[in-house]
């Protein structure tokens, strides 16, 4: 997903770059959820599609600051989301606008989707600086 000069880049500026994760976690996370899942009020296609993107740069992020380290991303994402979610949800207690999505499913599974989403494209991130690393030495 970035080159060799981007990596090396985020790397540098580490503390912003996890400042930024973990931020757009909390409020993606929290923001987001009521408009990202399918059948319930609220549903919007295009914020579906721009999470995607949002939490697929994410998982790219973590691939450039951690190699090899799936399941720190699991768990801090994991964590991320859920707070965020949790966050949401305290400061708008009473809302008619949430009360669908007060559902087991949903406390569990919008965490648990978004962790695995982002841990996927972490994965796809990691296979893709493999790749290019093998193809970078066979060509020198």
């Amino acid at each position: 997903m970035f080159k060799q000069q981007e990596i090396e880049n985020i790397q540098r500026h580490k503390k912003k770059v996890l400042l930024l994760y973990t931020l757009g976690m909390l409020f993606f996370s929290g923001i987001h959820f009521t408009f990202v899942i399918p059948g319930l009020k609220g549903f919007d296609f295009l914020s579906l599609v721009m999470t995607c993107v949002v939490y697929f740069t994410m998982g790219g992020f973590l691939s450039a600051l951690y190699t090899n380290k799936a399941r720190l991303v699991f768990f801090a994402t994991l964590v991320l989301s859920t707070a965020g979610m949790g966050w949401r949800i305290w400061l708008e207690w009473g809302e008619f606008s949430l009360v669908e999505h007060m559902q087991v499913a949903v406390f569990i599974g919008y965490p648990i989707v978004t962790t695995l989403f982002i841990v996927l494209s972490y994965w796809c991130c990691e296979k893709m600086k493999q790749r290019s690393k093998t193809s970078d030495q066979q060509i020198h």
